[in-house]
């Protein structure tokens, strides 16, 4: 009797241990969810932080605002994408840990084989716990790490295009400059040319002789000028011709020919005292053309700046 005895009380101390033993295990897997929580949150808060991080970034660069603001969402996408693949893993693996919560629970009669099992569970817990760990920072590095090569990429890009369009710039500023120095020789080198006469009286078809040349430029040969008051074109184009004549002759007529064709003509009637009359006309003159002025009728020209001849090439 006294040997049942000492094995009953064997039995509930044995029994007691193993109860003592299911409550400390299980207080360990509740203590160990809640730091598996906090790392979740921890490393929930971490994700959050970076993606600030990056949307900081992205409003320092006012001129790439549209390229970045895709690069963010993008970055976003695939940072919510892999939080939840985390999620799924994690509570795969808090799945895993109940059932083994509950085979542990349901090998209780086997004190020496549960214990054993549950330190080798803990132990590769632990040890996935590390990797999984180290794989999220591994992840939220390379993820960094693409998103800089990214910006720094569109960066880069932008850069040459603008230096393409400062080249392109220059480009057409040298072009501009070398018209405006090709067009400013060209108004440089135009014929032009303003004489007039002596005082003297003209018969009828007689050439007036604006002889004395008061200003010219681009004009090569001057003799026909100095000798007969004749213009001998040099260049072709456009030319603005003028002439005014003051005389005392009561009935005065002269004409501007080009090639002894009348192209435009100026005339005084019915007094005696001077006056001054003036022709003017646009023309287009070839090389070789001839432009002088002659009198209508017999007629006093008088002098210097009181009768001109002008000849300005235009075009």
């Amino acid at each position: 009797m006294g040997n049942l005895q000492a094995y009953t009380k064997s039995l509930e101390q044995q029994l007691q241990s193993m109860n003592n033993t299911q409550s400390s295990y299980h207080q360990f897997i509740v203590s160990e969810n809640k730091k598996l929580k906090q790392d979740i949150v921890t490393l929930f808060q971490m994700e959050l932080n970076s993606s600030k991080e990056i949307t900081k970034t992205h409003t320092k660069i006012t001129n790439m605002t549209t390229v970045l603001d895709k690069k963010i969402q993008t970055t976003r996408l695939e940072l919510k994408q892999n939080w939840n693949s985390t999620k799924k893993f994690l509570n795969t693996v808090l799945s895993n840990e109940f059932k083994t919560n509950d085979r542990v629970l349901a090998l209780e009669s086997n004190i020496s084989k549960t214990y054993a099992n549950v330190v080798q569970k803990l132990r590769a817990w632990s040890d996935r716990k590390l990797i999984r760990k180290s794989q999220t920072t591994q992840l939220r590095n390379k993820t960094e790490l693409n998103s800089t090569k990214k910006f720094l990429n569109v960066v880069l890009s932008n850069e040459f295009k603008t230096n393409d369009r400062i080249l392109a710039l220059e480009s057409n500023i040298s072009k501009t400059y070398t018209n405006v120095v090709q067009k400013l020789g060209a108004w440089s080198d135009r014929a032009l040319f303003s004489a007039w006469p002596d005082t003297t009286t003209i018969h009828a078809g007689g050439e007036i002789p604006f002889t004395n040349i008061q200003v010219s430029n681009g004009i090569k040969d001057l003799s026909s000028i100095r000798n007969h008051g004749s213009f001998v074109c040099e260049k072709d184009g456009y030319y603005l011709v003028s002439c005014f004549i003051r005389t005392d002759t009561s009935s005065a007529k002269f004409r501007i020919e080009r090639n002894n064709d009348i192209i435009a003509a100026g005339s005084k009637h019915g007094d005696t005292g001077f006056e001054s009359h003036a022709a003017i006309a646009a023309v287009h003159l070839d090389v070789g053309d001839v432009l002088h002025v002659t009198a209508g009728n017999t007629m006093v020209v008088d002098s210097k700046f009181d009768s001109v001849f002008t000849v300005v090439q235009i075009m």
